[in-house]
Formats: structure tokens, sequence, C-alpha cells
């Protein structure tokens, strides 16, 4: 998979009452999604990523006593058995690859 690089321009805040949800970037490439998502202060046990009925879906606190969820629809065409996750420097990363089947190729032409 190509490799992505991702600059923030805004310093990320912890999550507070008014910080209903962390702030999630979504990038596509040919080769499939990466999406970013800023949990600074989050320990990694506490959070979930799962995918179920093509839907990607994040959760994880807010306090003691609240959660945050994230739920994105995922084009068919990601393989989700080769989702990856990391989690480094407060950001959670997710690398959704493209099914092979749809990655563009290139086609030869035979003569004659």
């Amino acid at each position: 998979m190509t490799t992505h690089s991702l600059v923030r321009t805004r310093p990320a805040a912890p999550l507070r009452a008014k910080n209903l949800v962390p702030p999630m970037d979504v990038f596509r490439s040919e080769d499939g999604l990466l999406i970013a998502v800023d949990l600074p202060g989050v320990a990694t046990d506490a959070l979930k990523v799962r995918i179920e009925n093509d839907r990607l879906e994040i959760e994880g606190p807010r306090s003691d006593t609240a959660i945050w969820k994230r739920s994105l629809g995922l084009p068919k065409r990601v393989d989700a058995t080769g989702i990856v996750a990391t989690f480094e420097a407060g950001v959670l990363n997710l690398v959704l690859p493209w099914r092979e089947e749809t990655r563009p190729r290139d086609i030869p032409i035979s003569i004659g």
C-alpha cells in the first residue's frame, strides 16, 4: 500500500463535553482509504474499532461515564479483511485497502 503522510494544521485538544466526537480525516488513494482520528490522552485499550454491514465503527471514552461513537459507511470495494489499525502520538490511523479486483490495472493490448 502507498505510504501516506498526514500533516496536522490544528492542535488536537483532549475530548471534553463540548467536543462530542473527535476530529477525523479521511484520505483516498489509488490503493485504498486512510482514516486518521485525533485521540490525545486516550488509552488504546479503551478504544473499539469494528466493521459491521459495510460500516466502520469507532468508539471510545469521552469522560468517566460517557462514550463517543463515529460511524462511517464504507465503499463496497474496501477489503475488510485487510484493514490495519495503529495508534501513535495520540492519533488512531486506519488503513483500508481496496479489494484486489477493484484496483486499477493496465490491460495489455495484443497485436493481430
